[in-house]
């Protein structure tokens, strides 16, 4: 398996990691400080930094811990006290602490001026869904982290393909291709997807090999685990599936943060967007620092 660059150099240089933690906390010390927990992912790396730099910079002590593992294994990280705070997706999450929590969503026959808002209703199901001890603040409305479904150009203007509620009756008509979303926390595209099950797949190793294929016409549609760099897409039509929204949120202890902290953690939810996750998340995976790149960004943002 590939380590990413950005984990093979911060494992080398853990002096500097724990002194830039020291430097980052208000009062000169890890005494008191928000732990916000930093997995494997460059997602996850990038976002821990962003939070924990906007809580530093707002006067709230805070750094970055290792939470390593899948996502139960950073739960038990957070339940246990290892880590105070964690970056998170909403539809995974509620899944993860209620399996039957979207058992009955599929494709909405609702008319579009009545359908709940699909952000709205996923923070809902997690909301619901919390052990007790755990919270979370405002959801980033703009991250739309969910699969795409991804067509050619000429194949939607051909087949008038505006959405993919259009596409998904040709599924099974198609051969579809499988892609991951390096770098993002939940990088394997899904197993099945009912909306859209196709005639026979093929699985790829990156998005750019589930274009190539695409454009090749060896596929005729692709499932991309999650939003991918323009670079990887040119040339492509990214259709959004009907699935529970994926937006980016804060997972915390109840009492760990204050009103203060909430609002910090929400000043970044109003802000991040899918593209500048996207990109933040490439540049990791290329070898950029983390907290270099969470800094800029919160610079950019006057945070």
């Amino acid at each position: 398996m590939k380590v990413p660059a950005w984990v093979r150099r911060q494992a080398l240089v853990p002096v500097v990691v724990a002194l830039a933690a020291a430097v980052s906390c208000a009062d000169g010390g890890d005494a008191g400080a928000v732990a916000v927990g930093a997995g494997d992912s460059a997602e996850s790396a990038v976002l821990a930094e962003i939070y924990a730099g906007a809580l530093s910079r707002g006067g709230i002590p805070a750094v970055v811990a290792p939470a390593p593992g899948d996502r139960s294994a950073r739960v038990a990280a957070l339940d246990s006290g290892a880590v105070d705070l964690l970056a998170d997706h909403t539809g995974a999450l509620t899944r993860f602490f209620d399996a039957t929590a979207f058992a009955a969503a599929g494709p909405s026959s609702t008319p579009a001026a009545e359908t709940p808002d699909p952000a709205q209703t996923a923070t809902a199901a997690l909301a619901r869904s919390l052990p007790q001890g755990l919270v979370i603040s405002d959801p980033a409305d703009g991250t739309d982290l969910r699969p795409r479904l991804l067509v050619t150009e000429e194949t939607a203007r051909r087949d008038e393909l505006a959405k993919a509620e259009s596409a998904t009756p040709a599924c099974a008509d198609r051969t579809g291709g499988l892609a991951p979303a390096p770098g993002l926390l939940d990088p394997a595209p899904p197993e099945t997807i009912p909306a859209c099950i196709f005639g026979s797949t093929e699985r790829f190793a990156d998005p750019a090999a589930l274009r190539a294929a695409l454009l090749e016409g060896r596929v005729q549609a692709g499932v991309l685990a999650g939003p991918a760099p323009a670079d990887s897409t040119a040339g492509l039509t990214a259709l959004a599936l009907d699935l529970p929204a994926e937006n980016v949120v804060p997972l915390f202890r109840d009492g760990v943060l204050d009103d203060r902290g909430r609002e910090r953690l929400n000043q970044v939810a109003g802000e991040l967007t899918t593209d500048e996750l996207v990109v933040l998340v490439q540049r990791a995976e290329a070898g950029e620092r983390a907290a270099d790149l969470a800094g800029s960004w919160l610079d950019a943002h006057a945070l």
